[in-house]
């Protein structure tokens, strides 16, 4: 299964800390909204699973996995198992839940891009910042994707 690992750039970035531990490819987003578009339109290859991450400060302690985006009121939602998914985290110890709520900004905007160009084969996982992301959390984020 060819996958792409997507996070924000930012060597402080948790998000890029995480996709930088993946094996495979890995995209690193410019963290604005013209930017992150020019990311993602440049992309050239095809994959079963697009696999993204961004930083919600609420979070401290667990995951958010968001099952849809909303651009200009057309709403798009994942094809990939977004239950399936939070139920590996929390098997692995990781509090996680669900939203079908688009959030409002950047992480949304890549989102709902990647959905379009991958037709539906990207999924988003809220995660906590560098003030409370600890080792065990980013391992046991790994040891679930890993499986």
């Amino acid at each position: 299964m060819k996958i792409l690992y997507v996070g924000f750039k930012g060597e402080h970035n948790t998000s890029y800390q995480l996709v930088s531990s993946f094996p495979g490819e890995h995209l690193y987003l410019t963290n604005s909204f013209s930017g992150l578009a020019r990311d993602i339109d440049a992309l050239e290859n095809e994959y079963d699973a697009v696999i993204m991450f961004g930083i919600d400060k609420s979070l401290s302690t667990s995951l958010r996995v968001e099952r849809c985006a909303e651009l200009h009121g057309e709403l798009l939602t994942t094809k990939l198992y977004a239950d399936q998914l939070a139920r590996g985290f929390r098997e692995n110890g990781i509090p996680c839940d669900i939203s079908d709520t688009p959030t409002q900004y950047l992480c949304n905007a890549a989102y709902f891009r990647m959905l379009q160009k991958t037709d539906g084969k990207a999924i988003f996982i809220h995660i906590p910042g560098s003030r409370c992301m600890t080792q065990e959390l980013m391992t046991g984020i790994l040891k679930t994707l890993g499986e």
